[in-house]
């Protein structure tokens, strides 16, 4: 029986498909829905994708020790008695999309939109409050602080979110932008990332470890060995807390914050709350270099004028409770510490004089 294809033939092939996954790798929107769709498989499926599926501090290292499950609910709260309503418009970054928070999570809500901060304040959307009674939250992750409100960061003129897309697309989709920045890790995606080559990636990494004491470079592990870092908030990085931060750039920020909260008031919200979330390291290994103390600088500033949903101190009191040891996200004792102080904050806003 005569062969369907050449073995010249059969070169091409593989020369053209690589070629094609090439060129597909310069568009990040293409890899970002190709593994998206990759993502939605069973995890069974040597087709799918393990960027996410057990954290993604796991997706870049691939040591079988952290290959955990990582997956938040839909947080829940049962209904105010009596208390007031009111609308949240939420802009946040992955810390949001993880956290899988919908309309129900808050007792007094009658409405829950989210958005993404950095398309907001990169004046890519604008759009009114829902309603007289809208409180507006601007959530960000301690490490990206000074990239968004920092010396080097023009903040826009919107503070609403991006035009509403599926709720489950939103939530994948930000995360999968953090891993699709370059086409040499977007090809490297595109042709390697599949389930069925788990086992091959965890042995190169567990031996890679095992014998040279080496792990990826976008990773570092804790002092105990239980957890994984991303790498840029534990080294001098800026977006690490152990680097300088001085009293001018912290008033920068202050002031920053402040404007958005003014043309948010200035657009109708009642109500403007900053939550900063700390990066793990900062509130389970503090003393692993000079900590800068971002989070309690900001919050505690006596020129600031929002609101602050504050969760510093009940993380610094146990840390390693509400974070994942194979993400860089919080968990869902995380997620529900930061449900249940909104809804106290919140309820205790609506009820007031002045709301």
């Amino acid at each position: 029986m005569r062969a369907l294809f050449s073995r010249k033939t059969g070169w091409r092939l593989v020369a053209l498909l690589l070629s094609g996954l090439y060129v597909l790798s310069f568009m990040p929107s293409t890899v970002q829905n190709l593994v998206m769709a990759r993502h939605r498989l069973p995890a069974w499926n040597p087709l799918a994708s393990d960027k996410l599926r057990f954290g993604d501090l796991y997706g870049i290292s691939f040591l079988s020790a952290f290959r955990l499950p990582y997956q938040n609910q839909a947080t829940r709260v049962g209904p105010a008695e009596g208390g007031a309503r009111y609308s949240v418009r939420l802009l946040g970054d992955s810390y949001m999309a993880v956290s899988r928070i919908r309309t129900a999570a808050f007792s007094g809500a009658d409405t829950l939109t989210l958005g993404g901060i950095d398309e907001v304040l990169m004046g890519k959307s604008t759009v009114p409050p829902v309603d007289s009674r809208s409180i507006l939250v601007l959530e960000s992750t301690e490490r990206l602080m000074r990239y968004r409100f920092g010396a080097d960061t023009a903040v826009a003129t919107a503070v609403d979110p991006e035009a509403n897309l599926p709720w489950l697309q939103q939530q994948t989709l930000r995360l999968i932008r953090g891993f699709c920045r370059n086409p040499s890790t977007d090809l490297e995606y595109m042709v390697f990332d599949y389930g069925l080559f788990r086992p091959l990636k965890e042995t190169r990494a567990d031996l890679t470890y095992r014998w040279f004491g080496r792990i990826s470079d976008g990773v570092g592990l804790a002092a105990d060995g239980q957890r994984l870092y991303l790498k840029e908030t534990i080294d001098d990085d800026k977006h690490s807390a152990f680097t300088r931060l001085d009293s001018a750039e912290v008033r920068l920020m202050v002031d920053k914050l402040n404007r958005v909260g003014q043309l948010a008031r200035q657009q109708g919200y009642r109500a403007v709350f900053l939550s900063i979330v700390p990066n793990p390291v900062s509130v389970i290994e503090p003393g692993r270099g000079p900590y800068n103390h971002l989070v309690e600088r900001v919050e505690q500033h006596p020129d600031l004028k929002l609101g602050v949903i504050s969760l510093y101190d009940r993380f610094r009191a146990d840390g390693r409770r509400y974070y994942h040891p194979s993400d860089s996200h919080w968990n869902q004792a995380g997620v529900d510490a930061w449900v249940l102080t909104m809804n106290q904050l919140f309820n205790r806003t609506a009820r007031s004089d002045a709301f």
